[in-house]
């Protein structure tokens, strides 16, 4: 159900152009392909995400890199994702409130 809802605002997020919110829509899907150990939706959804954290820095996040350094782990790319766990919690790191996700990085 909560991807239906998601996929619905990701929908009005592109329609009205707001590219925060699209980010945050990429992200949990992500998540959600996460939880249901799905790695291609995972990186799909991580992959979408991290393209647009590079075209718009203003909604910067580390959880794109979090989610593939997981799909990394999950495909055995053990070195990658030791990689992507290190950027993306070095990415964290500056935040004065810690990301509740943070715990993604960790799992290799």
């Amino acid at each position: 159900m909560a991807e239906t809802e998601l996929l619905g605002a990701l929908a009005a997020a592109r329609r009205a152009g707001d590219k925060v919110l699209e980010l945050f829509c990429l992200i949990f899907l992500g998540w959600a392909r996460l939880r249901q150990h799905d790695v291609a939706g995972t990186k799909e959804r991580a992959l979408e995400s991290l393209e647009l954290v590079q075209t718009h820095p203003f909604a910067c996040s580390a959880m794109p890199t979090a989610l593939l350094c997981w799909v990394a782990w999950k495909e055995g790319a053990f070195g990658e994702s030791e990689r992507l766990g290190v950027k993306a919690l070095q990415q964290w790191e500056p935040l004065v409130v810690r990301y509740p996700f943070c715990w993604i990085s960790l799992l290799r």
